[in-house]
Protein backbone atom coordinates (compact mmCIF):
# COMPACT_ATOMS: atom_id res chain seq x y z
CA UNK A 1 0.00 0.00 0.00
CA UNK A 2 3.04 2.54 0.77
CA UNK A 3 3.92 2.40 -2.69
CA UNK A 4 0.46 3.52 -3.90
CA UNK A 5 -0.36 6.29 -0.98
CA UNK A 6 0.49 7.24 2.33
CA UNK A 7 -0.29 4.74 4.84
CA UNK A 8 -2.12 5.61 8.39
CA UNK A 9 -2.18 2.24 10.89
CA UNK A 10 -4.75 3.26 14.08
CA UNK A 11 -4.64 1.03 16.81
CA UNK A 12 -7.85 0.37 18.66
CA UNK A 13 -7.46 -1.34 22.03
CA UNK A 14 -9.95 -3.94 22.05
CA UNK A 15 -11.67 -6.07 25.17
CA UNK A 16 -9.25 -9.04 24.55
CA UNK A 17 -5.59 -7.88 23.29
CA UNK A 18 -5.36 -4.61 24.41
CA UNK A 19 -1.51 -5.20 25.53
CA UNK A 20 -0.92 -7.76 22.43
CA UNK A 21 -2.37 -5.77 20.08
CA UNK A 22 -0.40 -2.61 21.39
CA UNK A 23 3.08 -4.06 20.80
CA UNK A 24 1.56 -5.30 17.76
CA UNK A 25 1.29 -1.73 16.83
CA UNK A 26 4.37 -0.53 18.30
CA UNK A 27 6.48 -3.50 16.17
CA UNK A 28 5.07 -1.72 13.36
CA UNK A 29 5.62 1.61 14.27
CA UNK A 30 9.53 0.45 15.09
CA UNK A 31 9.23 -1.77 11.66
CA UNK A 32 8.44 1.79 10.00
CA UNK A 33 10.27 3.92 11.84
CA UNK A 34 12.67 5.71 9.18
CA UNK A 35 9.41 5.61 5.91
CA UNK A 36 8.03 9.17 6.16
CA UNK A 37 4.59 7.22 3.99
CA UNK A 38 3.71 5.38 6.97
CA UNK A 39 2.14 6.73 10.31
CA UNK A 40 1.17 4.79 13.27
CA UNK A 41 -0.87 5.49 15.69
CA UNK A 42 -0.29 3.94 19.22
CA UNK A 43 -2.03 6.47 21.78
CA UNK A 44 -3.83 5.84 25.04
CA UNK A 45 -6.98 7.01 24.04
CA UNK A 46 -9.40 3.98 23.14
CA UNK A 47 -11.14 6.45 20.47
CA UNK A 48 -9.29 7.62 17.11
CA UNK A 49 -10.19 9.84 14.54
CA UNK A 50 -9.11 10.71 11.35
CA UNK A 51 -9.96 14.10 8.98
CA UNK A 52 -9.08 13.90 5.44
CA UNK A 53 -10.87 16.87 3.52
CA UNK A 54 -14.60 16.74 4.39
CA UNK A 55 -14.17 13.19 5.88
CA UNK A 56 -14.25 12.39 9.58
CA UNK A 57 -14.05 8.89 10.53
CA UNK A 58 -14.00 7.25 14.12
CA UNK A 59 -12.27 4.35 15.73
CA UNK A 60 -13.58 2.72 18.66
CA UNK A 61 -13.14 -0.80 19.74
CA UNK A 62 -17.35 -0.26 21.10
CA UNK A 63 -17.32 -2.58 23.92
CA UNK A 64 -17.77 0.42 25.99
CA UNK A 65 -19.62 2.92 24.09
CA UNK A 66 -23.31 2.60 22.84
CA UNK A 67 -23.29 2.84 19.20
CA UNK A 68 -26.14 5.70 19.41
CA UNK A 69 -23.93 8.20 21.64
CA UNK A 70 -20.63 8.31 19.45
CA UNK A 71 -22.06 10.61 17.13
CA UNK A 72 -22.45 12.80 19.85
CA UNK A 73 -19.01 12.01 20.89
CA UNK A 74 -17.69 12.44 17.86
CA UNK A 75 -19.18 16.24 17.80
CA UNK A 76 -17.62 16.84 21.08
CA UNK A 77 -14.38 15.33 20.86
CA UNK A 78 -13.44 17.08 17.69
CA UNK A 79 -15.70 19.97 17.39
CA UNK A 80 -13.46 21.54 14.61
CA UNK A 81 -13.15 18.37 12.76
CA UNK A 82 -16.83 17.90 12.82
CA UNK A 83 -17.84 21.09 11.85
CA UNK A 84 -15.57 20.80 8.65
CA UNK A 85 -17.10 17.52 7.53
CA UNK A 86 -20.13 16.44 5.83
CA UNK A 87 -19.22 12.76 6.05
CA UNK A 88 -18.37 10.97 9.13
CA UNK A 89 -18.82 7.28 9.78
CA UNK A 90 -17.50 5.58 13.06
CA UNK A 91 -15.92 1.52 12.55
CA UNK A 92 -16.05 -0.43 15.46
CA UNK A 93 -15.19 -4.25 16.06
CA UNK A 94 -16.47 -5.47 19.75
CA UNK A 95 -19.79 -7.16 17.65
CA UNK A 96 -17.61 -9.54 15.56
CA UNK A 97 -20.39 -9.45 12.83
CA UNK A 98 -21.47 -6.77 9.92
CA UNK A 99 -23.75 -3.91 11.03
CA UNK A 100 -24.53 -0.75 10.48
CA UNK A 101 -26.63 1.94 12.16
CA UNK A 102 -27.59 5.41 10.67
CA UNK A 103 -28.57 7.94 12.70
CA UNK A 104 -31.52 10.85 11.12
CA UNK A 105 -29.95 14.36 10.45
CA UNK A 106 -30.67 16.77 13.39
CA UNK A 107 -31.10 20.21 12.87
CA UNK A 108 -28.43 21.57 10.30
CA UNK A 109 -26.11 18.17 10.97
CA UNK A 110 -25.55 15.50 8.70
CA UNK A 111 -26.51 11.86 9.98
CA UNK A 112 -23.60 9.94 11.24
CA UNK A 113 -23.19 6.11 10.02
CA UNK A 114 -21.85 3.76 12.63
CA UNK A 115 -20.74 0.26 11.14
CA UNK A 116 -19.43 -2.69 12.94
CA UNK A 117 -16.87 -4.60 11.38
CA UNK A 118 -16.48 -8.32 10.89
CA UNK A 119 -13.82 -9.78 13.87
CA UNK A 120 -10.20 -10.58 12.09
CA UNK A 121 -9.96 -13.65 14.93
CA UNK A 122 -10.97 -16.96 13.81
CA UNK A 123 -12.83 -19.44 15.75
CA UNK A 124 -10.72 -20.57 18.99
CA UNK A 125 -11.91 -22.58 21.40
CA UNK A 126 -14.47 -20.06 23.57
CA UNK A 127 -15.89 -19.17 20.43
CA UNK A 128 -16.55 -23.16 19.13
CA UNK A 129 -17.81 -23.30 23.09
CA UNK A 130 -20.26 -20.51 22.60
CA UNK A 131 -21.62 -21.82 18.72
CA UNK A 132 -19.44 -19.08 17.02
CA UNK A 133 -18.48 -21.31 14.48
CA UNK A 134 -19.58 -20.00 10.94
CA UNK A 135 -18.33 -16.36 11.18
CA UNK A 136 -15.90 -15.31 7.77
CA UNK A 137 -12.95 -13.13 9.02
CA UNK A 138 -13.11 -9.69 8.62
CA UNK A 139 -10.75 -7.58 7.19
CA UNK A 140 -11.19 -3.80 5.94
CA UNK A 141 -8.98 -1.05 4.47
CA UNK A 142 -10.22 2.51 4.03
CA UNK A 143 -9.08 4.14 0.86
CA UNK A 144 -8.69 8.27 0.23
CA UNK A 145 -7.82 9.60 -3.44
CA UNK A 146 -5.37 11.85 -3.70
CA UNK A 147 -5.92 15.42 -3.12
Amino acid sequence: LVETAPVSVVWVPGNHDATTSYHLARTVAAWFRNCDRVTVDVSPSPRKYLHWHTTLLGFTHGDQEKPQSLPALMATERPKEWAGSTCREWLLGHMHRSRQWVTQPVDTHEGTTVRALRSLAGSDAWHHKKGFVSGERGRAAIARAAS
